[in-house]
């Protein structure tokens, strides 16, 4: 079994449901209505590309695979803030939730230049990881299979997906 299977849940235009399987039965959920639910789909999505794509650990599906709730990942911070040595997953997927708004790709030495940026207010306790033209390609399209299969996804059904921490898929 996966660290953790993730199930996207359209219960209707305006509401959707995360659930997060953990292999011990335990589970992480959140439900969005109004507008978060247009929104967290796509973004939650882009999480599971980056974080596949680049076979990072400790990025949002690792902490909550390691026992994170969903909650715990915004105000009030339950656990307080984020790990220092989190993958820069949340800054990644920011970036490519900016590119999808303006429709418009970034080459990868604007990316980077992004990243840089951004790191640069919230330093990390390692060096941030350069993205390449392959891995963007990569990331852009596994976001618009994903982007499309939800999409045509029925009200009332559930896609799964399968998280493996640290392996390329």
């Amino acid at each position: 079994m996966p660290i953790l299977l993730l199930r996207l849940t359209k219960r209707a235009a305006d509401e959707y449901v995360l659930t997060c399987l953990r292999p011990d039965g335990s589970i992480a959920r959140q439900q969005y209505r109004g507008p978060t639910a247009q929104f967290f789909p796509k973004h939650d999505l882009a999480h599971y590309a980056v974080e596949t794509a680049l076979g990072m650990q400790r990025g949002f599906y690792g902490l909550v695979a390691e026992g994170w709730n969903l909650g715990d990942f915004g105000a009030p911070w339950p656990r307080g803030k984020l790990p220092e040595d989190m993958d820069l997953v949340e800054w990644v997927v920011g970036l490519f939730d900016r590119e999808i708004g303006q429709q418009q790709p970034w080459p990868a030495e604007e990316f980077n230049a992004l990243l840089a940026q951004h790191q640069t207010g919230h330093p990390l306790s390692r060096p941030v990881r350069r993205l390449t033209e392959t891995d963007l390609r990569k990331i852009r399209a596994c976001i618009g299979e994903l982007a499309a299969l939800w999409a045509a996804l029925p009200v009332g059904k559930t896609m799964e997906l399968p998280f493996e921490s640290g392996t390329h898929q």
